[in-house]
């Protein structure tokens, strides 16, 4: 792989019981504005991930979800969700469920960061 690269993992995740009341003060610290909430179908059409987001009422914070998150994302996931992120014009990305959600969130800010494929990597 040629050139520099650098990509930010951020040194805070919120986590546990309680953790969505925190989002919100947590994004608007950081001057975050608007997010991708990326999350699977289920939590989204339950309306368990609609909770969590409701935790924003109060604070200038606008969304979009992307819920095409399968188990074990594919890499068509992550770059269907770096389109949603890019479309929407989002400045964070909040992942919202177990493993597939975090791990494409992941992966999403990786290519994002990037703005290159992540077959290279």
């Amino acid at each position: 792989m040629e050139g520099f690269h650098q990509f930010f993992m951020p040194k805070e995740s919120l986590f546990g019981y309680g953790c969505s009341q925190k989002i919100a003060p947590f994004l608007v610290s950081k001057g975050v504005s608007k997010v991708l909430i990326v999350t699977d179908k289920y939590l989204h059409e339950s309306g368990l991930a609609q909770m969590a987001i409701n935790n924003f009422n109060g604070f200038d914070i606008e969304y979009a979800f992307y819920d095409e998150v399968s188990p074990n994302p594919t890499l068509e996931n992550v770059k269907l969700g770096a389109e949603y992120y890019k479309k929407y014009n989002c400045q964070g990305i909040v992942a919202i469920g177990g493993g597939s959600p975090e791990d494409c969130a992941k992966a999403m800010g990786v290519l994002i960061s990037m703005e290159e494929s992540l077959r290279i990597i």
